[in-house]
């Protein structure tokens, strides 16, 4: 991916960002049926996790599973806890007495799938910029940016930060030509 594709992709997730954000207050109700915007926000926020993951591993070339593995698994990660946020902030919501004082089962596991997810999407990007040469400061930094970015309301400012991130990047030098020349064995026959 060239950098301005780089720039391009994160303006885009960051304008998911915006409107999954902007959608997520209207999802939150119990008396009203909001599948509808339930879904086109968790896809919005699906989109932007995954545009996120792509962002992560730059422009210089990485095996294919790395560029599939990662975006896939921020994306399920970012799914995941924009569910366990909603699914808690709808349980907050309580009508007829106390909100409860546990987290109820559904959060604690998309908490959980989400995590993993996360924690797997790493450990692949670090495989990864370890074969880029990605110098480690500045993969953690990369990390804690997505890491805001699959999280639902902060993905706005993880993906402000990819888009600042895009704009800073320096373009990579193509690799010079490889010449072959003969050496000692091939100057000997």
């Amino acid at each position: 991916m060239q950098r301005r594709g780089i720039v391009i992709a994160a303006i885009i997730g960051l304008v998911f960002a915006i409107v999954e954000t902007v959608l997520f207050p209207l999802t939150l109700s119990r008396v009203v049926n909001t599948t509808g915007v339930s879904l086109v926000a968790a896809i919005l926020g699906l989109l932007a996790a995954g545009i996120a993951g792509r962002i992560i591993l730059g422009t210089r070339s990485v095996h294919r599973y790395y560029r599939a593995g990662v975006p896939v698994l921020a994306a399920i990660a970012g799914f995941a806890f924009e569910s366990a946020f909603s699914n808690w902030l709808i349980s907050q919501d309580v009508i007829f007495g106390h909100p409860p004082t546990t987290l109820r089962p559904a959060v604690i596991v998309a908490i959980v799938i989400g995590a993993v997810a996360y924690l797997i999407g790493a450990t692949l990007y670090g495989f990864a910029g370890t074969s880029q040469g990605v110098k480690v400061e500045s993969r953690v930094r990369l990390l804690l940016l997505l890491l805001l970015a699959v999280v639902p309301v902060a993905n706005i400012l993880g993906l402000a930060g990819f888009v600042i991130v895009g704009f800073l990047r320096k373009p990579v030098d193509p690799a010079p030509e490889v010449t072959a020349t003969p050496g000692p064995a091939a100057a000997s026959e």
